[in-house]
């Protein structure tokens, strides 16, 4: 947040939009995978891959249609401020996304340790899945850090794969100890 704000004159208003930005983005994404992993751990399914290409090219293709019909709508001026806009968000849309991917992933490949660790035989993806999630509930602004949440959450989830509810209690704990450890800097766990 701070490169962004550097050399600026106003820096509150550009850092909090910057900020709401950035905890949209993570909002957003982490909302995407939740409701993807729900997706996978309701629905038994197989995926062909040949279906969901074509089905993601249609939908490109009809998000660029909409996006171009909708900027042909607009008169020279808006189309020029439109532009300005997009140019001057593209960088931090950009490094916020990258940011957001790499601390979810992060935080995704630590509960993939510790319950693939802890778990059992259970498959990759729906340890992601379970992650996901799990992840959502504790992001829920309801408690401090997620406590109880998380573990409540992931009891549920990890249930969901026939585990122990114990299993995914004990998994939200040691997350959310090594999240503890990690802010503070000490050793807990």
């Amino acid at each position: 947040r701070s490169a962004f704000v550097e050399g600026v004159k106003e820096k509150i208003p550009v850092a909090l939009a910057v900020t709401l930005l950035e905890r949209g983005l993570a909002l957003a994404l982490l909302l995407a995978m939740a409701v993807a992993g729900a997706f996978w751990l309701a629905v038994e399914f197989t995926l062909d891959v040949k279906q969901a290409t074509l089905a993601l090219l249609l939908l490109a293709n009809l998000a660029g249609v909409a996006v171009l019909v909708l900027f042909g709508a607009l008169i020279s001026r808006q189309r020029q401020w439109l532009l300005s806009v997009v140019r001057a968000l593209l960088r931090p849309i950009g490094s916020g996304t990258a940011v957001t991917v790499v601390m979810h992933a992060a935080m995704i490949a630590a509960y993939y340790t510790v319950a693939s660790a802890i778990g059992g035989n259970v498959s990759a993806v729906d340890l992601l899945a379970v992650a996901a999630v799990t992840m959502l509930a504790a992001s829920l602004p309801i408690s401090f850090a997620g406590w109880g949440v998380r573990e409540l959450s992931a009891a549920y989830a990890f249930a969901h794969l026939g585990l122990p509810p114990e299993v995914g209690v004990t998994i939200g704990v040691l997350i959310g100890g090594a999240a503890i450890n990690r802010r503070f800097g000490r050793r807990i766990l």
